[in-house]
């Protein structure tokens, strides 16, 4: 998940969601902030996702697979699965009520009933914790402790764009699947292309 844009503005939280179903391009969905946006797909096809290739790979958090494209700001949590959420009936990850990111649960279960693979609340004290299924995160480089309240989120983990980042390697709870939803609330230092989430296979 690379965020670039002229339209983000530095210093300011945004909340993003985004759900996949290869089978009908209808049901992809982003949200920012709690609202539809539109959105470009360069290839779709009925096919699986090939995730069970990330089995033997690794995750990456703040950082590309090959190191380049740093996130520098903050990140105040990551929710990833592979089953599919339905944000356009009914998007669990945002609370209209309180124009602020939900609360998703201890363990992120609140969105589908069940613990999704990563959910990383990012902690400044813990960045590295995921109380999803797959087990914790590794840390590389420093990072600052919380910067809160913020807009969002009283803790977060920041990232330099620089030495910092977490990654993961064995990654078993990965299948092919038709579908995802990935979820993230993150504050950009500056708008450069920076990497939030990645995979290698």
């Amino acid at each position: 998940m690379n965020i670039y844009s002229t339209d983000a503005v530095p210093d300011h939280w945004y909340s993003f969601a985004f759900a996949v179903d290869m089978t009908d391009q209808s049901k992809t969905k982003m949200f920012v902030n709690g609202e539809e946006i539109s959105y470009n797909v360069n290839v779709f096809t009925n096919d699986n996702i090939g995730f069970s290739g990330f089995q033997a790979g690794e995750a990456f958090v703040g950082s590309a697979n090959n190191g380049f494209y740093k996130f520098d700001g903050d990140i105040g949590e990551i929710w990833f699965d592979t089953s599919y959420v339905d944000l356009a009936t009914n998007n669990p990850f945002w609370d209209s009520d309180e124009n602020k990111p939900a609360e998703l649960g201890a363990n992120g279960e609140l969105p589908t009933g069940s613990s999704p693979l990563i959910y990383m609340p990012m902690r400044a004290d813990q960045p590295t914790k995921n109380l999803g299924t797959i087990g914790d995160f590794a840390q590389t480089g420093a990072f600052h402790g919380a910067r809160g309240p913020s807009e969002f989120w009283g803790n977060s983990a920041e990232f330099d764009g620089n030495t910092g980042y977490l990654s993961k390697s064995g990654n078993s709870g990965f299948v092919n699947a038709k579908t995802l939803t990935v979820a993230m609330a993150v504050n950009l230092d500056d708008i450069a292309s920076r990497q939030v989430f990645d995979f290698s296979a």
